[in-house]
């Protein structure tokens, strides 16, 4: 057996590089978490000055969460917005979608970029109050 062999069960044998591999691996999941939940907070703070909650549905007690897909590239600025998840309303999907997209890019984001493109998920949520 090699030096570099650290346990051998059945048929897999994990070697001292897979480890390190997986260690890296799990880190850079873990920065990547991070970064999301970071990029997100930026996203909801800069999407609570555009957001609108529709007269119409309003008027109908219309209520639900749409998810929006963000890209944000390397440089913060935000290239694409889509309809990842339907409220079940047209009225407050397309409220969301324009509320996205007059956020046209995150600045403060390219530090933590770190050179990479991002794609998070936003929730947006309709929910009336009690009273």
């Amino acid at each position: 057996m090699e030096e570099n062999r650290v346990r051998q069960s059945g048929d897999v044998a994990l070697d001292t590089n897979d480890i390190a591999d997986a260690s890296t691996l799990q880190s850079g999941r873990t920065q990547a978490l991070i970064t999301g939940k970071l990029l997100k907070r930026m996203l909801q703070n800069n999407m609570a000055q555009f957001f609108h909650y529709p007269r119409f549905a309003l008027k109908r007690g219309w209520q639900g969460e749409v998810t929006i897909g963000i890209h944000i590239e390397p440089d913060g600025y935000i290239s694409r917005t889509q309809l990842v998840n339907s409220s079940g309303y047209g009225t407050l999907d397309l409220a969301a979608l324009k509320g996205a997209r007059k956020i046209k890019s995150l600045p403060n984001a390219v530090s933590l970029l770190n050179g990479q493109a991002f794609d998070l998920q936003l929730p947006v949520i309709y929910r009336l109050q009690d009273g």
